[in-house]
């Protein structure tokens, strides 16, 4: 039936109808359509931040924050969902109290810093202070090779983490697999400016600037009002359209 009304040519009294017919046949097919993990959004920091990624060795735990300016994207298309850059407020923090451990590799020696204290990452809109994205999990892990200006920190449903998405744009509830990954640059050590080191329980201290991708399964997007809006017209004008299309097959018969 929505094929059929979307084929040929649309008199202008009805052209309103197509945007709606088609976030109809939108939210009719996504949730059947069985999904693997894809990167569903992405954030860059914004120019002029400096190294807002502070990890702080305390000697008996460590602490992971940060609270920065970023561009956030979503990677994915639907309907109400924005498609261009989206200045937000970027805010993360994790704690350990487990030490960090080495790894030789036929590259080196690569750290391991497990983060056993929770997770919680946010991003916000600066413009309505809308949750773009948000994050959680009850662990993490930091890893790089030693002596290295760059490093990464790691959650997923994959593996002993137990993260979790929010947000006011998509719907996760259907989601069995989740991850983000966050990857640090220009990474400078307290004290020697160095790259990552570890002389003590924990990494030692670092500052770094920061970029990250999420990704997800089974993922939905949460329409906004004015799509939902015509989504009901559409479906309200469809059994409409019907009948006056087989009234006027009866009449040129």
């Amino acid at each position: 039936m929505i094929k059929s009304l979307l084929r040929g040519a649309v008199p202008a009294s009805r052209r309103f109808l197509a945007p709606a017919l088609a976030l109809v046949a939108v939210a009719v097919a996504t949730p059947a359509q069985a999904q693997i993990p894809v990167t569903f959004a992405q954030f860059t920091q914004a120019a002029g931040q400096g190294n807002p990624f502070v990890l702080t060795d305390n000697t008996t735990s460590a602490t992971l924050t940060a609270s920065t300016q970023v561009n956030f994207e979503f990677l994915i298309l639907g309907p109400g969902l924005p498609i261009d850059d989206q200045r937000a407020t970027l805010s993360l923090t994790t704690s350990t109290t487990a030490p960090a451990v080495t790894v030789p590799t036929t590259n080196g020696v690569n750290i391991e810093q497990p983060f056993n204290g929770g997770l919680t990452l946010s991003i916000i809109r600066n413009s309505d202070g809308a949750n773009l994205l948000s994050a959680t999990s009850n662990t993490a892990t930091l890893g790089g090779q030693q002596n290295a200006r760059s490093a990464g920190l790691q959650a997923s449903t994959n593996s002993t983490d137990n993260v979790v998405f929010t947000s006011q744009f998509l719907n996760f509830s259907r989601s069995q697999e989740r991850a983000l990954a966050l990857a640090f640059s220009s990474l400078l050590t307290r004290g020697t400016n160095g790259g990552l080191t570890l002389t003590g329980l924990f990494v030692d201290s670092f500052t770094a600037s920061g970029a990250g991708t999420f990704s997800a399964d089974n993922i939905n997007v949460i329409p906004e009002p004015a799509s939902m809006v015509m989504m009901g017209l559409g479906l309200a004008a469809i059994p409409g359209l019907a009948i006056a299309r087989r009234k006027r097959a009866a009449r040129t018969a």
